[in-house]
């Protein structure tokens, strides 16, 4: 049986984070985190999650046909739309980062674009198998 996977990506300023997940499973198959170190650069910081995805995929064995969504998570302000980050004031130098067009020109995934909670919501309500939103209401913090 095909599993189909959903790869994302948080990023923020004391952390980063890249997960695969198994489409319907509500579960997490695997992550990789590492600290965003912002003296770096966001050229750097990219380039650590375009390679962390590359493994993800690598030692779980998912080539990129098996991969049906890219989401990003980061502070605002950003512009979804363009997947474009702006400037977030814990990210200084990420002014205008083309971060949409960077993984799917690395990776060939499309890429969708969200200020944390939102993106949070909207994988909630399009992944978590439904038994979990029982209620039809989520709370989060």
């Amino acid at each position: 049986m095909l599993c189909i996977n959903i790869l994302g990506f948080d990023i923020g300023g004391t952390k980063c984070a890249v997960s695969v997940s198994e489409k319907g499973s509500g579960k997490i198959k695997d992550k990789i985190r590492f600290d965003t170190k912002v003296e770096r650069g966001w050229r750097e910081i990219v380039d650590e999650l375009i390679s962390s995805a590359r493994k993800l995929l690598e030692t779980n064995g998912i080539s990129a046909d098996n991969v049906i969504s890219c989401g990003v998570s980061c502070g605002g302000p950003l512009d979804p739309e363009k997947g474009i980050i702006m400037c977030p004031p814990n990210l200084p130098d990420w002014d205008n980062v083309p971060l949409a067009d960077i993984i799917k020109n690395e990776l060939g995934f499309t890429v969708n674009i969200g200020v944390g909670s939102n993106k949070l919501l909207a994988i909630c309500f399009n992944f978590v198998p439904k038994t979990f939103l029982k209620w039809g209401k989520l709370v989060y913090i």
